[in-house]
């Protein structure tokens, strides 16, 4: 369950940064890890990505980048087809779904390695016939093997709609939530549900979304503001998970004194972040109202990491950085 857990962080960043990745993941996680049943684990993929997309399309929305005109659109249609094809899904041999997975995930990743072609649809110019029945299809496919949504509509979105790459993969994360969901509820009575599983995937995918909400007196400037919580934020997921000094404490000396070695945070290790500056004025601080906020962010970062691993594993760990060893090692 530890393993699962660590690799459903990678689900969430994925979800979070790229619009897709959620169920091709998810599923040989399910399968190969925690050695789920093909058809149990279609419908426990499902949920698991329906809630994470739903956590991760929040800020995306906050910062005005889902379209949720055209979301709802080819959501409505997925949704459609992904409940028939979860239905359609119980008909069908473990042997026969986990194929076709493997055959999809094998199209994608040739599909990925050609390219995509440059002739985006203008604004204005959208064929709904056709983003209804290219929602249909994916939403028929996401029901029948569990995956197979983000890395198919993320173009879609750009390539039919023609919006902007970063306003694709918001939206895509409203369509995948509507479709996993549908394709849920389609299949959920067919099979025998793991909620305790189901539970820990989906906190720790949606962990790779971290969210912080600051009262930091009198803001003079929102933009730097931002900028400094949200690094913040950044440095307490690297306090939490990777940073450690190595001495050599025969030779008195730092041995991982580089940054080749000394580990921190890069982009694919942090995900969607999230601040929320809290109105504040206290002029008990200063004649200005303002705050200090260097530190801010940083101190509860690493505390809240520890507590979400807590709850998820029922093991709490006081030594930074948080590793699978120590998790191994600890007891309850």
């Amino acid at each position: 369950m530890i393993l699962a857990m660590v690799l459903a962080l990678g689900i969430g960043v994925s979800l979070g940064l790229l619009g897709g990745g959620g169920s091709i993941l998810t599923l040989p996680v399910l399968v190969y890890v925690l050695g789920m049943e093909a058809k149990q684990a279609i419908a426990t993929s499902l949920l698991v990505v329906g809630i994470t997309s739903a956590a991760a399309v929040i800020p995306h929305a906050r910062a005005g980048r889902v379209n949720v005109r055209i979301g709802l659109a080819f959501g409505a249609a997925s949704m459609g087809g992904a409940f028939a094809g979860g239905r359609v899904a119980h008909f069908l041999p473990s042997a026969a779904l986990l194929l076709a997975f493997a055959l999809m995930m094998l199209v994608t990743g040739l599909a990925m390695l050609r390219g995509r072609a440059t002739n985006v649809a203008q604004e204005g110019a959208r064929p709904w016939g056709r983003i209804i029945v290219v929602g249909i299809a994916i939403g028929l496919l996401t029901g029948v093997i569990g995956a197979g949504g983000g890395f198919v509509i993320v173009p879609a979105l750009a390539l039919l709609c023609g919006l902007p790459m970063t306003h694709a993969v918001a939206t895509s994360l409203l369509v995948i939530a509507l479709n996993s969901l549908a394709g849920f509820a389609g299949s959920v009575a067919n099979v025998t549900f793991d909620l305790r599983t189901a539970a820990f995937m989906t906190g720790a995918s949606v962990v790779g979304s971290v969210a912080g909400a600051f009262a930091a007196g009198r803001i003079m400037n929102p933009r730097t503001a931002h900028s400094q919580l949200m690094g913040g934020m950044i440095w307490g997921v690297g306090s939490a998970l990777h940073e450690f000094t190595e001495i050599d404490r025969r030779e008195a000396r730092y041995v991982n004194d580089n940054l080749a070695e000394y580990l921190i945070p890069v982009n694919a290790d942090v995900g969607q972040v999230d601040v929320i500056l809290v109105p504040e004025v206290d002029d008990e601080t200063s004649p200005s109202g303002a705050k200090g906020i260097g530190e801010l962010a940083n101190v509860g970062t690493a505390a809240a990491v520890a507590n979400a691993v807590c709850h998820a594993t029922g093991k709490r760990i006081r030594d930074l950085p948080f590793t699978i060893d120590k998790l191994i090692g600890v007891r309850k």
